[in-house]
This record gives structure tokens, C-alpha cells and sequence, in this order.
């Protein structure tokens, strides 16, 4: 994965949506956030992370396609992560030459 900071564009799939939750931060201003498990066709798999809004704007459903622009790489100990940031958007893919392969790819690979 990129070095942390780093802004990417990304397609990916999800694997498992977490509960979502609330944090707060060390001067109390509280976020609500969900953990997202994604993965692409190397069958890898790490953590999106969605912020407030982005965190609910949409439903997530099990293996289906999205497109993130302007992601952040992140890091907490030893284990990156991506997050949608502010300016990042996100969108589910049904079309793109990439996604139909993802889409045939989850159907042959994943189980």
C-alpha cells in the first residue's frame, strides 16, 4: 500500500461492513464513523474507514463495486487503512470496464 498521506483513487469491493459507531476525539467533538472491509481481484483486504456523512449517505451492500477518489492512506500502529476524507467522493460503479471485471472475478473467486 501507498505511504500514509498519500491521496489515491481506488476501486474496490466490499467484503463486510462493520457496526457503526461514535468517536470522540481529545478536545470531545464526537464523529460517527464505519469500518468497511474491502478488497480488489489479489483478494487483499483492509479497512475503509467513512466519516459522518459518508458514513451514512449510502448502504454498503456485500460485494458490490465502488469508485473512491481522492482517498487518504492512513496508519494506526502497524496497519494502513484508507479513509474518505472531506473532499474524497465516493460512488457505487456498475458499469466501468473495471468493475464488470471485479464483478466477474467476485463471481468465479469468492465464496
Amino acid at each position: 500500500m501507498m505511504p500514509k498521506g498519500t491521496l489515491i483513487d481506488i476501486k474496490i469491493a466490499i467484503k463486510e461492513v462493520k457496526d457503526a459507531a461514535v468517536v470522540t476525539n481529545n478536545q470531545g467533538t464526537s464523529f460517527d464513523k464505519l469500518d468497511v472491509i474491502i478488497y480488489d481481484n489479489t483478494k487483499d483486504s483492509f479497512t475503509l474507514v467513512l466519516w459522518d456523512l459518508k458514513s451514512k449517505e449510502n448502504k454498503y451492500p456485500i460485494n458490490s463495486i465502488w469508485s473512491i477518489r481522492g482517498a487518504k492512506v492512513g496508519e494506526y500502529g502497524d496497519k494502513k487503512y484508507i479513509q474518505c476524507v472531506t473532499t474524497s467522493t465516493i460512488s457505487q460503479d456498475l458499469t466501468s470496464e473495471l468493475s464488470l471485471r471485479l464483478q466477474s472475478w467476485i463471481a468465479e473467486n469468492v465464496k
